[in-house]
């Protein structure tokens, strides 16, 4: 399995990787995919929409789409991250769609844990493995828990997410959103206030910062690749973003990283 970090395609509806983290501290962010976490040593503390939750080992949460969250790592941690694309789920929306799970989080047996590592070695670029990790996944957080309406995102919201999911590599301003989705600049505004709880110039540069979060990890890909690539413009302002949101150098972050064997296991952008 080629697991060479690939930079084309990034936007890309079919999207999936598989992340192990250590110490891992995330700012806020929100996206248009499913994430599963689950905690393999230590413990994490993550905030998600406006509640916050602390996991240890073997505990797991599921974050739906759109909903916001963030990770923070107190002493020290070991976490896996599934994430995945909903165009590469089958029946996710008729499922799934704009709901939530009551109680998010759950325990994982060692049973559990092995299935989908196992499932994970045929899963590149296989649909129907993916679809059975996600499908078990889901299956184990249902266990005693139901599904809930989410409702604290408006669609004009996720459309505006899905664009910078798009364009986030671009010098896109606010107004470009705007005019992409034919509303005013200020009414725009006022959703990402209402619904992100911070400003588009801070909700841009932590959707280019989690992207860079996962490139760099990987040695071959210089910083200033990470940095254009995410749409930085310019390595001066990546650094100030990077050591303002990340309250590292994306060096001192690239070092850290390689010590401690952050690692990217099974991913592909197609």
């Amino acid at each position: 399995m080629n697991t060479q970090f690939t930079l084309n395609g990034l936007t890309s509806a079919n999207y999936f990787q598989f992340n192990e983290w250590i110490d891992i501290n995330c700012p806020s962010h929100c996206h248009r995919t499913f994430e599963a976490v689950f905690v393999k040593s230590g413990t994490v503390m993550i905030e998600k929409e406006d509640n916050v939750y602390t996991l240890s080992q073997n505990e797991a949460i599921a974050i739906m789409p759109f909903e916001k969250h963030k990770f923070t790592t107190k002493t020290s941690s070991q976490i896996a991250v599934f994430e995945i694309s909903t165009d590469l789920i089958s029946n996710f929306d008729s499922l799934f769609k704009n709901k939530t799970l009551k109680e998010p989080c759950c325990r994982l047996s060692d049973k559990d844990i092995d299935n989908i590592y196992d499932h994970l070695k045929y899963a590149y670029n296989n649909p129907v493995e993916l679809n059975c990790i996600f499908f078990e996944m889901m299956s184990t957080f249902l266990r005693n828990n139901e599904l809930a309406p989410f409702c604290s995102r408006s669609d004009l919201f996720q459309k505006a997410i899905l664009y910078v999911n798009s364009h986030f590599d671009e010098d896109i301003r606010l107004k470009d959103v705007a005019e992409a989705l034919n509303v005013s600049p200020v009414y725009l505004s006022r959703i990402f206030t209402k619904k992100a709880q911070i400003k588009f110039s801070e909700f841009i540069n932590s959707f280019r910062l989690q992207k860079a979060i996962t490139m760099i990890t990987d040695p071959s890909i210089t910083l200033g690749e990470v940095a254009f690539t995410c749409g930085f413009g310019s390595i001066r302002n990546f650094n100030r973003v990077f050591s303002k949101m990340m309250l590292c150098t994306p060096g001192e972050y690239r070092r850290k990283s390689l010590l401690s064997n952050n690692k990217n296991i099974f991913h592909f952008y197609d």
